[in-house]
């Protein structure tokens, strides 16, 4: 279990970037009305979730194995039910923009934006959190890491 415990730091990254990368490119399609721009999000927001799923498993076995230098109780179960939701957002906005794209309601397009943009919001403060508990909570005060 240690050994996927140590995989979680490594899986992060991609939901972290893939969320941020969907909701820009959702961006650019609603903005400028390009198809490649929405198979882009379709494909980035896919993938993002299915590297949330991961990332959440080994972060799970990490909570459990791996000791971190900075670890007030409250930060980590913050982290973990931003990742939890991530990865309930992003469950919902793949599925809703599948239906979308197979029925075109306007309402399945307004649920996967919310969901979307919902995902990349608690991915990034997933992702700060965590690293607070890696690094410390004076890592981004001015003038970094003492």
């Amino acid at each position: 279990m240690e050994y996927l415990a140590r995989l979680h730091p490594v899986v992060i990254h991609f939901p972290i970037a893939l969320f941020l990368a969907a909701a820009v490119a959702d961006q650019l399609s609603a903005r400028l009305g390009r198809r490649q721009y929405d198979l882009t999000a379709s494909f980035c927001v896919t993938l993002a979730t299915v590297s949330a799923y991961a990332a959440g498993i080994f972060g799970w076995f990490a909570a459990d194995t791996a000791s971190v230098p900075h670890d007030p109780a409250w930060m980590l179960i913050v982290h973990q039910w931003l990742g939890l939701s991530t990865i309930g957002f992003g469950t919902i906005a793949v599925l809703t923009n599948r239906l979308y794209h197979r029925r075109g309601k306007p309402i399945h397009r307004a649920l996967y934006r919310l969901a979307l943009y919902s995902a990349a919001m608690t991915v990034a403060g997933a992702g700060h959190l965590g690293s607070l508990l890696v690094r410390g909570e004076d890592f981004f005060k001015w003038g970094g890491a003492q």
